[in-house]
């Protein structure tokens, strides 16, 4: 039987895809005749990647399903098909009211979406839209958490096919301790995140060499009229080193709280915002480099 997330106001979301959708049109007609092709191209797909991805996320969280079935439960969102067999699963429980802290995913307005430190449970995977009375289902790995819209219809359908497994006090006493291991004692995590923050001190660097050496920045001498400004201290330059540490920071410092939580290292969010990182690099020098 499938079973939707808790009803949630939606209208907010396609506001948010709409304002993107308006502002990527309206920088295609203002831009079409810019000079910069370059700077152009850069502002049209910048736009064009925050517009699908908040159009992914709008589709996601409406299409979000629990399904119970004969082999398992199964969690949809996105792209995302999460099959948790009934023999893995050791413990379902209602949870009045949940506290957490996004570690990797999304969470604004009744909507969350990936991995959270909670201040009881540790680490868990949250597919919901609210954080009351959500269903907790505890397997051997990992712990999830759902808000199905009928909470008791889905405990009695689950009823049916999961039992409960009989454990001791002292199999489960050990089940619940953890491993506590730092983001420096993973040597392949360390890696990533010593190369995503260079990343941005090698841009912090190239902002520097344009102040002190006071070369000119062909492309960005333009107005936004098309018209040739007077060179300028390039300030705008900043946003690229600061989006940079700044994710590669929060990434760094989720993934050692998975670490110190016992859970294993998320090289995966971290390996993106690595290539994130080396893009804004790329864009960064083909900017200040061009032509020269």
């Amino acid at each position: 039987m499938k079973f939707k997330p808790r009803s949630r106001a939606g209208k907010f979301d396609w506001l948010i895809v709409c304002a993107i959708a308006v502002a990527l049109l309206l920088s295609v007609f203002f831009l079409r005749e810019y000079p910069n092709r370059i700077v152009t191209g850069i502002i049209a797909l910048t736009l064009l990647g925050v517009f699908l991805y908040f159009y992914y996320l709008v589709v996601s969280v409406r299409k979000m399903s629990y399904t119970v079935q004969n082999n398992g439960l199964r969690i949809q969102y996105g792209f995302h098909d999460i099959l948790l067999p009934y023999d893995a699963i050791t413990n379902v429980e209602l949870v009045r009211r949940s506290n957490w802290k996004k570690l990797f995913g999304v969470a604004w307005r009744d909507y969350f979406a990936g991995y959270f430190k909670e201040n009881k449970f540790g680490i868990v995977r949250i597919y919901g839209t609210t954080n009351l009375d959500m269903v907790y289902i505890k397997t051997k790995t990992e712990r999830f958490a759902i808000t199905p819209a009928n909470n008791q219809l889905f405990f009695e359908e689950l009823d049916m096919r999961w039992k409960k497994p009989v454990t001791n006090k002292k199999d489960a006493l050990y089940a619940e301790r953890t491993v506590h291991k730092r983001l420096w004692q993973d040597p392949s995590a360390l890696v990533l995140s010593l190369l995503g923050i260079a990343s941005g001190i090698a841009q912090l660097a190239l902002a520097i060499y344009v102040w002190v050496s006071g070369r000119a920045v062909s492309l960005l001498d333009y107005s936004l009229t098309g018209n040739m400004m007077e060179q300028g201290s390039y300030y705008e330059l900043l946003i690229f080193p600061a989006a940079t540490l700044f994710f590669v920071l929060r990434a760094t410092w989720a993934n050692d709280v998975f670490l110190q939580n016992g859970g294993q290292s998320k090289r995966n969010p971290q390996l993106f915002t690595l290539w994130v990182a080396l893009a804004l690099l790329a864009v960064m020098s083909s900017i200040l480099f061009i032509g020269y």
